[in-house]
């Protein structure tokens, strides 16, 4: 499943229980978050886990990254940076 058009979430650190509202994607048909230290870890965690779901990321990072300007904030304690994004896909 290959990635046609996303749109990024960067909800930046939160609690880390707390799940971000990623589910509410108008446009989309599928969407996830990753979550880390910081926007780069949250970032890795997002691809590691669409890989390993079928999603074909292949020159995801690069699109993602030429984009998004991460916020240089880091998650300590009981939070996390998150980051999403909403997507559609090409079987």
């Amino acid at each position: 499943m290959m990635i046609t058009d996303f749109e990024i979430r960067d909800f930046g650190v939160m609690d880390a229980r707390v799940t971000p509202t990623v589910l509410a994607y108008r446009g989309y048909s599928c969407a996830c978050y990753g979550r880390g230290t910081d926007a780069e870890s949250a970032l890795d965690d997002l691809l590691e886990y669409m890989a390993t779901h079928g999603f074909d990321i292949t020159g995801l990072e690069g699109r993602i990254k030429s984009r998004w300007e991460p916020s240089m904030e880091e998650g300590a304690g009981d939070t996390q940076y998150k980051f999403g994004i909403m997507f559609n896909e090409d079987e």
